[in-house]
């Protein structure tokens, strides 16, 4: 090669070598989804670039797509995971507490009965319909009784009033 051929080769413009460095860098980063993220903003913002660079751009967009698809899919396996462990977990849990705070009495029935005194039993046995024979004391007065008391007491009230006056 002669120096008039040389003349008339375009040399590359430093400036030109740095930016093809900077989009061929670019273009190895666009799996990066912030890198992407950017890239396409740009690109989208200069007609110019995004004609250029047309397989970077639908590399970004594609490394973008992917991302949310990473994403959804990964909520997915979150909700399936917390049902499952909602079932597996918190609603054994939620029936244990149900059982336990409906009847109050529960942990007190879990609790051994001391024995019971012989009596007991056997009145506990015996069917309500059962009567009282008739030459028993029942334990309720009946009113004639009460009403002889009342008047008794009556008269002893007034007997101390005219003693202490």
């Amino acid at each position: 090669m002669s120096l008039s051929q040389d003349k008339s080769l375009p040399r590359p413009n430093r400036r030109i070598a740095e930016e093809d460095r900077a989009w061929c860098h670019l273009y190895r980063s666009a799996r990066d989804p912030a890198v992407a993220a950017e890239v396409v903003q740009h690109l989208r913002n200069d007609p110019e670039a995004t004609r250029c660079h047309l397989a970077l751009y639908l590399c970004c967009r594609q490394t973008l797509r992917a991302q949310k698809d990473r994403i959804a899919r990964r909520q997915h396996v979150g909700r399936v995971l917390r049902r499952f462990l909602g079932a597996l977990v918190a609603t054994p849990a939620a029936i244990v507490r149900r059982l336990l705070s409906n009847d109050e009495d529960r942990p007190i029935e879990m609790i051994p009965q001391l024995s019971t005194p012989p009596a007991v039993r056997r009145v506990l046995v015996l069917p309500d319909s059962i009567e009282p024979a008739r030459g028993v004391p029942s334990t309720v007065e009946p009113s004639h009784v009460r009403t002889a008391m009342t008047a008794s007491s009556a008269d002893s009230a007034k007997a101390r009033a005219a003693r202490v006056a």
